[in-house]
């Protein structure tokens, strides 16, 4: 087995498939960027998707994800199908990302732990501009791999802006904020010039500070911006004011145009757009006036020009001027979200996100000719573990918020008796549930763990006491290794491990030692294969690590400690590891999911990123955040079908599309 170890600097390459018919929604959430490139509006948001919206049909036509962590900016390649992205994941957790967004392929991601503030693309395209990448002012970035070309040496200061020539030669830098104390009162920025081959600043000029939205234009001889004092044109050359409009609000939102620039101002439901340009006095004209009703639309969290003005919502949709200068959203229609999956032997239980349960074959091809699929409310439920008894499929339903709603025990024919498992229920909320041969282990967020017979769950008269207990402290996940051991994941506490194997027989404890903060998840292979999410922490800061647990016996723990397999940096919020065919894949955030073979292998990737695998003898299943079901070939990790949802209709995507519709009792 060869393993894969993800350093700062990520460069990889795979494609994303699109097999799901709903493929036509917006954003679920606030937009934060748009590019405007002639007929395609590229919308990116903080759920981490792109949208591509087809202008003169005003309708989105694609839609996939890019990250699980917000996009912060969004900036276009000057001549190729290519965008670069800041990906904000929270306190040391950024990354910067560039992508073919025709192709839907990643080119490179590069690790920061400092706050990345700005990217730009040179004008040939050859390098990307970064500010705060591991919290240098400015660094320069080869394009095409990611790898850093340079490091400016320019004074420390928040740079909010910079642009290369055309011989990409000299770069342009604003700086909002510097250290240097002004000479001029409210000069507080800075506009600098850079050499890039002789690596010196060439010129240095006091500008105004604080400019937001700044936007440059006239051959890179104006720079405007909005700060405290209004909107602001500023000469490029010397950092002078040539002309203020007093009355604009630091939200104004500015887009450049060929001549000028387009500003947009928000008081309520209403808004005033302007088109600005500059007269031969080096003064702001105001070419058209346009007032516009934002009943329909929300707040606009961005505006791109080319041609025409489109206009971002926080609500997740983009809106066109008509020709009466109406705001007219685009179409577009989202799937409905399956949000957790387990499997049997033969049958598939998910759960949507209004709550409804459902049951299909776990073989793709079954779905082809099954004549329909009957749906079930269970609003109250967030999980779902299999038990299989007797070689019926049974699912045990159950939540992690409160004590309220017992699990329940119910089998995938709907035919089966539907038994609430109120003896289940405790002083604290569930956590983890595994079931193995006849053995039920229940974990609570208390860290009290019980192991019953799975034979209680059909009991008219369950037992009152568990027939094992252990308790703790700090427990996350724990599962059920064979018919004597399970494994606990918890918390380092006074420097405990962060896993320890349990001896249902005899309570002995043997700890795994592994130098992590916490033991977060663990999964169970074929042959007593035992593998764990951890936490670490290095000088780097925070990681994410996928490790090989020893295994267990009936002769006990065999003494050694956990082997590292696969890093991810930062702390992922969703990790999901399967094995099938004797390999197995490890599905982590931004990354996607890979298989660890002779060859490591991407698997293809539907429009979501995988949140949950399954592993089964001939392919892997995987749930991505869109909601999606695909089936993967465990040798080629190539997407073999995708189920989706919309609304009461489900369709399979595959060599063909078949779609049905739910019946409901």
């Amino acid at each position: 087995m060869k393993y894969l170890k993800f350093f700062y600097f990520i460069l990889t390459f795979f494609s994303i498939t699109s097999l799901s018919s709903a493929d036509t929604a917006g954003h679920r959430g606030n937009i934060t960027a748009l590019l405007h490139k002639g007929n395609t509006v590229i919308s990116a948001g903080e759920d981490g998707f792109i949208v591509i919206w087809n202008v003169s049909q005003r309708t989105a036509s694609s839609r996939f994800q890019l990250t699980t962590y917000r996009i912060q900016s969004v900036v276009s390649h000057p001549l190729k199908d290519e965008i670069c992205i800041i990906e904000s994941g929270g306190l040391n957790n950024y990354r910067i990302s560039a992508w073919n967004y025709s192709q839907k392929r990643k080119l490179f991601s590069v690790y920061s732990t400092e706050p990345v503030g700005f990217i730009n693309y040179s004008a040939g395209g050859n390098l990307i501009i970064v500010s705060g990448l591991n919290g240098s002012a400015l660094s320069l970035l080869d394009s095409v791999t990611g790898r850093i070309v340079s490091t400016a040496e320019i004074p420390a200061g928040n740079v909010s802006f910079a642009i290369t020539g055309r011989s990409e030669r000299n770069i342009l830098i604003y700086q909002s904020e510097h250290d240097e104390y002004p000479e001029r009162a409210g000069y507080t920025g800075k506009i600098l010039y850079y050499d890039i081959d002789a690596q010196r600043i060439t010129g240095s000029f006091h500008a105004p500070g604080n400019l937001s939205n700044p936007v440059i234009f006239g051959s890179n001889r104006f720079l405007a911006g909005v700060n405290s004092d209004g909107l602001l044109l500023v000469d490029a050359a010397s950092g002078d004011i040539f002309d203020t409009v007093a009355n604009m609000e630091r939200n104004a939102l500015l887009c450049q145009t060929d001549d000028g620039f387009y500003s947009l101002r928000q008081r309520g439901t209403t808004a005033t757009l302007n088109q600005y340009s500059v007269d031969r006095n080096a003064r702001l004209v105001s070419r058209q006036q346009l007032s516009l009703s934002l009943d329909s639309a929300g707040s606009v969290s961005a505006i791109a020009h080319n041609g025409g003005v489109v206009f971002a919502s926080s609500h997740g949709n983009i809106f066109f001027l008509d020709r009466q200068n109406r705001i007219i959203a685009a179409e577009h229609q989202f799937q409905t979200r399956i949000t957790e999956i387990a499997a049997g032997e033969q049958n598939i239980a998910l759960l949507t996100e209004n709550g409804d349960l459902s049951f299909i074959p776990i073989d793709y091809r079954l779905i082809q000719r099954s004549s329909s699929f009957t749906m079930t409310q269970k609003s109250d439920y967030t999980k779902i573990t299999p038990v299989s008894l007797s070689g019926e499929d049974r699912f045990i339903l159950w939540q992690s918020e409160n004590t309220r709603n017992a699990p329940q025990l119910l089998g995938a024919n709907h035919q089966a008796e539907q038994r609430e498992l109120a003896f289940l229920r405790g002083r604290f909320p569930l956590l983890s549930i595994s079931v193995l041969n006849n053995r039920l282990l229940v974990l609570d967020t208390g860290g009290n763990i019980s192991i019953r017979t799975t034979e209680s769950l059909f009991s008219s008269s369950p037992p009152a006491r568990a027939d094992f207990t252990f308790s703790s402290v700090g427990a996350i996940d724990s599962l059920l290794i064979n018919n004597e051991y399970f494994v606990v994941s918890r918390s380092v506490i006074n420097n405990n491990s962060p896993f320890i194997y349990v001896n249902i027989r005899t309570s002995e404890t043997v700890s795994v030692s592994y130098p992590a903060r916490a033991g977060i998840n663990v999964f169970s292979g074929s042959h007593g294969n035992v593998y764990a999410q951890a936490v670490e922490r290095d000088n780097d800061g925070i990681k994410t690590t996928v490790v090989s647990l020893p295994p267990v016996s009936s002769a006990g723990a065999r003494a050694g400690a956990a082997v590292r397999i696969f890093e991810y940096r930062g702390e992922a919020s969703h990790l999901s590891i399967a094995e099938s065919g004797g390999s197995i894949a490890v599905a982590c955030d931004s990354e996607g999911a890979l298989i660890f073979a002779d060859n490591n292998i991407n698997m293809e990737r539907t429009n979501g990123l995988p949140v949950k695998l399954l592993g089964f003898e001939r392919f892997f299943i995987s749930l991505d955040s869109e909601g999606n079901i695909a089936w993967h070939d465990n040798r080629t990790g190539r997407i073999l079908a995708v189920f989706s949802l919309n609304g009461n209709r489900w369709t399979l995507s595959g060599s063909s599309i078949v779609s049905g519709e739910f019946l409901r009792p």
